[in-house]
C-alpha cells in the first residue's frame, strides 16, 4: 500500500468546522476537500473506551458529534468504528441497567462495527456471546479469541462493508492480557492470543487473491491495546504498540487502538509512505476521523486525511435538534436517566451515622465534636475517604478478583455524603442506590498495580501538590491498615516520617499490591508515583458497582470511622535519653461527628506507661491544616535497656482511635558503665564513674574476688571497690603521667594492684600504695604489645607479649626468654584476656568489630566461644564481675 498524507489549508478547515460540532449540511458540502479529486472517497470514524457515557450531558453530546460529522464527511460514504470497552466500567445511568441502553443508544447511532474490549468479557463469554449480542445491531469482532486449547474463532473475526463501490474489511482484536482483567470463571472455555499474530493471519486470508475465504480491498485493524501513555502527542513506545507500528501486515492500511484511555493520531512508516494510527481517548470525548483517498483503478489507499475531533463543551443545537439518529440516541439516554432515578431509590445499605468528607470550617460543639456547613474540604483527612479507600481494598479481595494490600482514594473523587438522615421516603441510615453512587460519579474502574514500598511512600509526599496547584495540599484517603506519621516543616519530598501497613513498617524494597480508581492510579491529581507501578490490573470492576457491593455486604448499619490515617509528629528525635518531648499535631478530624480528642494513652513496647493530653487547637501553616494538638513529654524507664535498644512508643486517641506510632525510638542511656555477667543479654550492672575522657582500668583491689573501676588522671589513681557511682575508695599515686599502667596480682595474694612499663622494663608494686616499686624485670623489645595474665592457674599474673599474630608467654615475673609461644588469630585484631571459663586459667580473646572469638587455652587453634556484644565503637573492658570466677565484658559509653 503506498498512501500520501495531503496536509495544509483543507485539512485545518476540516479540524476547525468539526470541532464547532455544529456544522449544518450546507456547510459540510463545502468542506469535503481535503481528499484529491477523482478519487474514491470512504470515511472512518472511530471511537474506543467509551464505558457506557449515556448521562444527560455527555451523552447527547457524543450524540451530536457523531451525526455532524457523518452529514460532514457524507453519510453514505462513512463507516463508525468503535475500538472495545463501549460497555463496562459504566456510569451509573447505563450499569444500573447492564448496559443495556448503551447498547441500544449505539445502535440508533448506527455503529457499524466494534473490536471487544476486555470490558465486554466483565460478565463473561457467555453473556457476551448471548445478551449482548443479541442486544447489539453491530457485531462484535475478536480475532485472537480462541476457543481453550485450539486456534478455533470464538468470535467473528472481521466484517467486511461496502462503501462507495469498496470493500472494506474491519478486523478485530482485544489485547492478550484480558485474562487477566476480568474473573477467570467467565471465560473459562477461550483463551486470547498475540493481537498482532491474528490480525496478519486474517489480512493475509483477506488480500490472497482467493475470493471464497473473503476478499478486501481496504483492511482496517481495531485493536483493543495501545500505547500506554503520550507526551506532546507522541505515544510512548510500548512493546505493543512498538509490534503494531512495526510488524502488523502492510496489507493493514489504517490501526484504531484503544484500552489504554490515550489520544494520539501518527502517521506510521511502512514499505512505501506512511498509514495511520491512532486512538481517541475515553468516554466518548471525541473521535479520530480518517479519510481515505482511493484509487477507482486499484481500489486501493492511496491517499489519506487523519484527525482527532474532541465533543464540544456546547449543547447540541442546529442541524442535531432534527437529525433522526441523534433524536433516538437523544431519547434512549433520557429514558435510561429517568429509569435509573426510579432505581436509583433502592436500598442498598445502612450507615449508623453521618460519614462525610472534610468540612472546612468545622467546630467543636459542646456535645464535644466536630460540625460544620462547608464540605469537601480537600485538605483534609475525611471518614468518607478512608472508607472509600476501604471499600476498595475489600472488593479487591473477594474470592475471584486479584487481590491487593493497600486501598487508596484521591479526595476530588468524593462528590456526595452519605447523611442518616432520609433524602425521601427509605428511613434513616438507609443509603440507596443513587446515594450510594453519588459518592463516586465519575464511573472510573479500579485497578491494581504492583507499586513498592518507596512508590508508596513517594505517593505520600505528593500529597503537597506541586508549585501553583488549586489546592496545596491532597489529602489521600486509605484503607485502615496504613498509618503514616509526617512532619511537614520538613523540605519537600522528606516529610513522612514512617509508614506502617498493618503491624509492620513499610517495607520501601518490597512490592505491595495498591489499588485505586484509574484515574488516580494513571497519575492523576499529580500522584504521578503510581505511574511508575508494574503489572497494572484493569479490573473490569467500576468504582460506583464496587461501593455499593461493599455497603450490601455490610452485616450491620456501617460506623463512620474517625481514627486518621496520617498524623503531624513534630521533630521527633531519634535517640532520648530520659524524657520524650513529642509533639502531635492533626489528631482530630474534621468529618461531621468526628470526635474532638482529649487523652492519648501510651504504650512503650506494648505496655501502658501513661497518658497524654490532647487539645482543640488548629495548625494552619505550613500546610495540611492540623486540628487537634499535644504537646507533651513521655518519661522513659530505662530500667532493664539495653544502651541503644529501640523502643517502640504507641498513642492511642481515647475517642477516635487514632493510633500514632512514635517507634522505633533509640533509646540512649546516660554515660557510664554497662556491665554483663554473661556473654548475651543486655547489662545487668550499671552506673556511672569519672569523667567520659578519664583513663580506666579495671582489676580487684580489696580481694573481693569482684573487678571494679580506677580511674587515672595523671600519676594518680581514684579506686573504687564497688561498681556504683560515688567517690573513690582511696587515691593513690604510682609512676609519672606518661607511662603504661599494667594491672596484676603479681604475687597471689588475690589482689591486684599496678605496674608501669618503661620500654621494656616493667615496675611492679605489690600493694595499693603510693611508694616505689617492689620489683623491676626485663622482658620483651619496647615495641611490644603486651599482655598481663594467669597463664599457668598458679594465681600470679605474668606477661605475655604479642608480635603479630604470635604470643611469647612468661609464666614468671623475671627477666629471661618466653617459656612457650604460641599463634592466634590476625596480626590487626584487638586481643582481650580472661578467665573465661572458671578454670582459674586466663586466655585470649579478639575483638572484631562487636564480634568476640574467646579461647580458653594459650594454645593455637580454633576459637571456643563465638558472639557479638554491644557496638563496634564501644570501649571494652573484661572482669569478673559478680565472684563467680568467670571473667565477661563490660563497655564505657
Amino acid at each position: 500500500m503506498y498512501a500520501r498524507k495531503r496536509t495544509g489549508v483543507a485539512i485545518a478547515a476540516l479540524g476547525l468546522v468539526a470541532s464547532m460540532g455544529l456544522t449544518t449540511p450546507a456547510t459540510a458540502a463545502e468542506s469535503k476537500s481535503a481528499i484529491s479529486e477523482g478519487l474514491t472517497k470512504v470515511n472512518l470514524l472511530n471511537f474506543n473506551d467509551f464505558h457506557g457515557r449515556i448521562d444527560a450531558t455527555a451523552g447527547p453530546r457524543f450524540a451530536c458529534l457523531v451525526e455532524n460529522q457523518k452529514t460532514l464527511l457524507g453519510d453514505d460514504t462513512t463507516l463508525l468504528l468503535s475500538a472495545g470497552d463501549n460497555i463496562g466500567g459504566s456510569l451509573f445511568v447505563s450499569f444500573v441497567a447492564q448496559d443495556n441502553p448503551t447498547l441500544a443508544y449505539l445502535n440508533a447511532l448506527e455503529l457499524d462495527a466494534a473490536a471487544v474490549g476486555n470490558h465486554e468479557f466483565d460478565r463473561g463469554f457467555d453473556d457476551l456471546t448471548g445478551r449482548v449480542d443479541t442486544a447489539a445491531d453491530f457485531p462484535y469482532l475478536g480475532a485472537n479469541v480462541y476457543e481453550r486449547g485450539t486456534e478455533t474463532p470464538a468470535l467473528d473475526e472481521y466484517v467486511i462493508k461496502t462503501v462507495n463501490g469498496v470493500e472494506v474489511a474491519i478486523i478485530g482484536a482485544v489485547t492478550q492480557e484480558t485474562a487477566s482483567l476480568v474473573s477467570p470463571d467467565g471465560t473459562t472455555g477461550i483463551e486470547f492470543g498475540d493481537p498482532v499474530e491474528a490480525v496478519n493471519r486474517v489480512a493475509t486470508k483477506l488480500s490472497d487473491g482467493n475470493a471464497e475465504n473473503g476478499e478486501a480491498d481496504v483492511i482496517v485493524a481495531e485493536i483493543h491495546d495501545g500505547a500506554a501513555s503520550v507526551t506532546g502527542g507522541v505515544p510512548a513506545a510500548n512493546a505493543i504498540y512498538n509490534r503494531m507500528v512495526n510488524e502488523l501486515s502492510a496489507e493493514v492500511d489504517v490501526i484504531f487502538n484503544g484500552h489504554t484511555h490515550q489520544i494520539y493520531t501518527v502517521d506510521a512508516p511502512i514499505t512505501a509512505g506512511t498509514r495511520n494510527i491512532s486512538q481517541a481517548g475515553q468516554y466518548g470525548g471525541g473521535l479520530t476521523s480518517v479519510q481515505l483517498g482511493i484509487d477507482p483503478e486499484t481500489n486501493k489507499v492511496v491517499e489519506y486525511v487523519n484527525d482527532y475531533v474532541p465533543v464540544p463543551d456546547a449543547a447540541p443545537s442546529g442541524a442535531c435538534l432534527t437529525d433522526p439518529q441523534y433524536l433516538a440516541a437523544k431519547q434512549i439516554s433520557d429514558d435510561a436517566v429517568a429509569a435509573a432515578k426510579v432505581l436509583g431509590a433502592q436500598p442498598v445499605g445502612k450507615i449508623a451515622a453521618d460519614i462525610t468528607t472534610a468540612y472546612a470550617n468545622a467546630a467543636v460543639t459542646d456535645d464535644g465534636v466536630y460540625m460544620g456547613t462547608a464540605r469537601d474540604d480537600r485538605m483534609r483527612e475525611s471518614a468518607l475517604g478512608n472508607l472509600v479507600a476501604q471499600a476498595w481494598l475489600e472488593e479487591l479481595n473477594v474470592p475471584g478478583r486479584p487481590g491487593a494490600d493497600i486501598g487508596i482514594m484521591n479526595p476530588g473523587g468524593l462528590r456526595a455524603e452519605l447523611f442518616h438522615k432520609a433524602s425521601g421516603v427509605e428511613g434513616d441510615g438507609v443509603v440507596t442506590l443513587e446515594e450510594a453512587s453519588a459518592v463516586n460519579p465519575f464511573g472510573n474502574t479500579l485497578v491494581v498495580k504492583d507499586i513498592t514500598g518507596a512508590q508508596f511512600k513517594e505517593t505520600l509526599e505528593q500529597q503537597w501538590q506541586p508549585e501553583g496547584s488549586s489546592r496545596g495540599f491532597l489529602n489521600l484517603g486509605l484503607s485502615d491498615n496504613v498509618s503514616y506519621t509526617f512532619d511537614p516543616n520538613l523540605p519537600k519530598g522528606s516529610r513522612i516520617t514512617s509508614v506502617w501497613v498493618g503491624e509492620e513498617r513499610l517495607d520501601l524494597d518490597a512490592v505491595y499490591q495498591v489499588t485505586s480508581s484509574s484515574f488516580l492510579m494513571a497519575g492523576g491529581d499529580n500522584f504521578t508515583a503510581l505511574q511508575k507501578g508494574t503489572n497494572t490490573r484493569d479490573t473490569g470492576l467500576v468504582d460506583t458497582e464496587a461501593f455499593m457491593n461493599f455497603m450490601g455486604r455490610a452485616d450491620a448499619p456501617i460506623e463512620p470511622n474517625f481514627a486518621k490515617r496520617g498524623v503531624g509528629v513534630i521533630d521527633m528525635p531519634e535517640k532520648v535519653v530520659d524524657e520524650v518531648e513529642v509533639t502531635i499535631e492533626g489528631v482530630d478530624m474534621t468529618s461531621l461527628g468526628a470526635p474532638a480528642n482529649t487523652e492519648f494513652e501510651v504504650f512503650a513496647n506494648g505496655q501502658s506507661v501513661g497518658t497524654l493530653e490532647i487539645v482543640t487547637e488548629r495548625v494552619a501553616t505550613p500546610l495540611p491544616v492540623r486540628d487537634g494538638v499535644t504537646n507533651g513529654v513521655l518519661t522513659v524507664d530505662r530500667t532493664g535497656l539495653q544502651t541503644n535498644e529501640s523502643v517502640d512508643l504507641t498513642l492511642v486517641a481515647a475517642e477516635s482511635g487514632t493510633v500514632v506510632q512514635l517507634g522505633p525510638v533509640v533509646i540512649s542511656l546516660e554515660t557510664g558503665f554497662f556491665l554483663n555477667d554473661d556473654f548475651t543479654g543486655i547489662a545487668n550492672i550499671q552506673f556511672k564513674y569519672g569523667e567520659p575522657g578519664d583513663v580506666v582500668l579495671f582489676g580487684d583491689w580489696d580481694g573481693d574476688g569482684i573487678d571494679t573501676p580506677a580511674i587515672r588522671r595523671g600519676n594518680q589513681f581514684f579506686i573504687k571497690n564497688s561498681n556504683s557511682a560515688g567517690f573513690a575508695d582511696k587515691v593513690v599515686a604510682y609512676g609519672n603521667a606518661g607511662d603504661v599502667v599494667l594491672v596484676g596480682d603479681w604475687n597471689g595474694d588475690g589482689v591486684d594492684t599496678l605496674a608501669v612499663r618503661r620500654g621494656h622494663q616493667y615496675f611492679i608494686k605489690n600493694s595499693i600504695a603510693s611508694g616505689y616499686a617492689d620489683k623491676v624485670v626485663l622482658y620483651g623489645n619496647p615495641t611490644d604489645v603486651v599482655l598481663v595474665g594467669d597463664w599457668n592457674g598458679d594465681d600470679v599474673d605474668t606477661l605475655a607479649v604479642r608480635r603479630g599474630h604470635q604470643y611469647y608467654v612468661k609464666n614468671t615475673i623475671a627477666t629471661g626468654y618466653a617459656d612457650y609461644m604460641f599463634a592466634y588469630g590476625n596480626p590487626d585484631d584487638i586481643v582481650i584476656v580472661g578467665d573465661w571459663d572458671g578454670d582459674k586459667t586466663d586466655g585470649l580473646g579478639v575483638r572484631r568489630g562487636n564480634q568476640y572469638l574467646l579461647k580458653n587455652t594459650t594454645a593455637t587453634g580454633y576459637a571456643d566461644i563465638v558472639f557479638s556484644y554491644g557496638e563496634a565503637t564501644d570501649e571494652v573492658f573484661v572482669g569478673d564481675w559478680n565472684g563467680d570466677g568467670k571473667d565477661t565484658l563490660g563497655v564505657r559509653r
